[in-house]
């Protein structure tokens, strides 16, 4: 974007211009460090979330995730999952049938795996509304011998929201 400086003012201000199809309009990131616990085989919010304005109906919005995660079985199967939204709409989830992240451990000995979640998500939101994306995770067996953690030991999870011109 081209700023113009007005030297009596000392002010900065953009020039508007057309950019072309695929030029990045905007970036956001944010992040979060708060560990959360998930012992249930509902989907629950892991406190990682960003919002943003889309400029035009038409753009798109590039989403990428980097979400550590800890999955931890005492003595049970377990196995758990995250999702990606936008707003209350999943957008991203393998259940669903797409590519994604989960994971299942049969047995009954203890077992304890850390991963990161990685996520390079192209949505059409058409809107120029602002938009929520947030993450939620599951835990295949409800109880505490199997539960899925983010952030665990206080790991950040960070959310980059880049907003692509149509």
């Amino acid at each position: 974007m081209a700023l113009t400086f007005n030297g009596s003012t000392n002010t900065i201000t953009p020039v508007s211009a057309v950019q072309p199809a695929g030029s990045i309009l905007q970036t956001l990131q944010t992040s979060t460090t708060t560990q959360h616990t998930n012992a249930t085989t509902s989907y629950a919010d892991t406190g990682l979330t960003g919002s943003i304005t889309p400029s035009s109906s038409s753009n798109k919005i590039l989403i990428t995730i980097t979400q550590p995660y800890h999955m931890n079985r005492l003595s049970t199967n377990a196995g758990g999952s995250i999702q990606l939204l936008r707003d209350s709409t999943v957008i991203y989830n393998i259940l669903n049938g797409e590519h994604g992240f989960f994971y299942y451990v049969e047995g009954t000995s203890e077992f304890s795996m850390y991963g990161v979640y990685n996520v390079t998500y192209l949505d059409s939101p058409s809107t120029t509304s602002a938009i929520t994306y947030k993450t939620q995770d599951v835990a295949y067996v409800s109880s505490n011998s199997g539960k899925m953690v983010t952030q665990p030991a206080s790991a950040k999870s960070f959310i980059t929201l880049m907003e692509v011109s149509g």
